[in-house]
């Protein structure tokens, strides 16, 4: 048994270090071309940087900060929303001064509310660029935010006569409060401005608020048109840089990607050890022998007839009663928030506002319930019945919930 657990960890190490060795040379030749590791995904812009490339443009991934020197002359820095990483405010000194010496900036924003960079946010407000994206929804059973639903929008004064721009998938719920000096690109039909161009020193920055660059949205209606036309106007002769710094490194393959050799060594190591040691003290016993415990000797149900018999001995029906009316105050004022100790034309008005639930027999189930609670004595049947009936209001009550969303 021991050779066996010796030679399973040996096998184990070898097949660990081959991972680490394909891991390492794949995620090498990755990162050299596409160091994102968002960059093939649905939000991702990797099918927009590959025509790019088709096309003869020059391309080059920006690796570092906005700080560093790999961003030098002139060109255009595309920037898409959510970042990975946070930025510093030496990143946002080093890129506000390279715009300044005629760098273009196009930022791509489709990050909610809870997702946004406050440096990045900051630095487009101060430059006359402030913008209101839309808020996440809070689902309550997961509490995951949903993105924000997106709508048609037409072209704007901004844009030249010749481009034509007729649908745009860009966010619904959002809008940027330019000031007099920007140029409007696009003006969504509800009014608000969904991408705006100003200058900035020598440069120019751009912001779209939607998902002009991703992959699954790439194609629909005339983004193409309008992304292309953007990377033509502000490059001018320079090249176009993909910030891939703030996105994160990894490689489109991230799992062999993610493995480096150091700490698959210890994990390799950690793993020979488990098995030495199991090896080791297999079928040895610590301690003196114990007897086999002992089932439990009632189940959960039992006790609940247990409980449910005292109550009827105590004739205490009442209590019961009032626990569920509580706990059905509790549960509409969560949903409708109503207080936990409203009446039952409270919770009848709260319940019909927001459901279509009919206030009259809500009230009665409800004071019916109430008047039983205060009476000294409560027999069995009558406790069934209103039971029965505040769970049937409390599951169609729970069933409108759940159509409402």
């Amino acid at each position: 048994m021991k050779r066996r657990a010796l030679i399973l960890a040996g096998g184990l190490f070898l097949v660990l270090t081959v991972l680490a060795i394909l891991g390492q040379t794949a995620g090498t030749g990755i990162r050299t071309r596409y160091p994102s590791s968002l960059a093939g995904e649905a939000e991702g812009a990797l099918a927009f940087r590959r025509l790019l490339l088709e096309l003869d443009l020059p391309v080059r991934t920006l690796g570092t900060g906005w700080d560093g020197t790999d961003l030098d002359g002139p060109g255009l820095l595309i920037v898409a929303t959510p970042l990975q990483r946070g930025v510093r405010a030496e990143e946002i000194s080093g890129l506000s001064r390279w715009i300044q010496s005629g760098g273009s900036l196009l930022v791509v924003e489709d990050a909610t509310a809870l997702e946004r960079s406050p440096e990045l946010e900051t630095f487009l407000d101060d430059a006359g660029l402030a913008s209101m994206v839309p808020v996440t929804d809070i689902n309550p059973a997961t509490l995951k935010p949903y993105r924000p639903n997106r709508f048609p929008s037409s072209g704007g004064d901004g844009l030249p006569a010749g481009l034509r721009i007729r649908r745009l998938q860009l966010n619904r719920a959002a809008g940027i409060e330019a000031d007099g000096s920007a140029r409007t690109l696009l003006v969504a039909d509800n009014g608000s401005t969904t991408a705006a161009a100003i200058d900035y020193g020598d440069g120019i920055i751009a912001l779209v608020l939607g998902p002009l660059l991703a992959n699954d949205q790439l194609l629909e209606g005339d983004t193409l048109n309008l992304a292309l036309w953007l990377v033509d106007d502000l490059r001018g002769d320079g090249d176009v840089w993909f910030d891939e710094y703030h996105h994160g490194h990894g490689g489109l393959l991230a799992t062999l990607g993610n493995l480096n050799r150091t700490a698959l060594g210890w994990a390799a190591l950690q793993a020979a050890l488990a098995a030495l040691l199991y090896a080791f003290t297999r079928g040895i016993r610590f301690g003196p022998p114990r007897p086999m415990a002992d089932p439990p000797r009632r189940s959960n149900l039992e006790f609940v007839h247990s409980m449910a018999s005292m109550y009827r001995r105590a004739s205490a029906g009442k209590y019961a009663l009032r626990m569920i009316l509580a706990r059905l105050r509790r549960e509409t004022g969560w949903l409708t928030g109503s207080p936990d100790k409203a009446t039952a034309d409270e919770m009848a008005a709260a319940l019909s506002k927001r459901y279509r639930l009919a206030p009259g027999s809500t009230t009665t189930t409800v004071r019916t319930a109430e008047h039983a609670a205060e009476q000294n004595r409560l027999s069995n049947r009558e406790l069934l019945t209103l039971a029965s009936e505040l769970a049937l209001l409390q599951q169609e009550i729970t069933g409108e919930h759940r159509e409402s969303d």
